[in-house]
């Protein structure tokens, strides 16, 4: 791979909330939600900080951003 070619592990898009939770740090006890967010090509799970969240989280509403992708390999 070229120098300066390397993957970018995000992805822009939108989904619809299906569930949400407002949740815990167990390390320092700051807010964060977890959502499962369904998009055109599948469902993802979305952990955001608090502070950036922008109005409602709530179930059937609609989200959009950049996000960081992580994963685990199973089959």
């Amino acid at each position: 791979m070229e120098e300066g070619n390397a993957p970018n592990p995000t992805a822009m898009f939108a989904g619809r909330v299906l569930e949400n939770r407002e949740l815990a740090s167990s390390l320092d006890d700051s807010p964060f939600y977890w959502l499962w967010v369904r998009t055109y090509n599948g469902e993802y799970d979305v952990v955001v900080s608090a502070d950036i969240v922008d109005g409602v989280l709530a179930t059937d509403s609609i989200v959009s951003g950049v996000f960081w992708l992580c994963g685990r390999m199973s089959g």
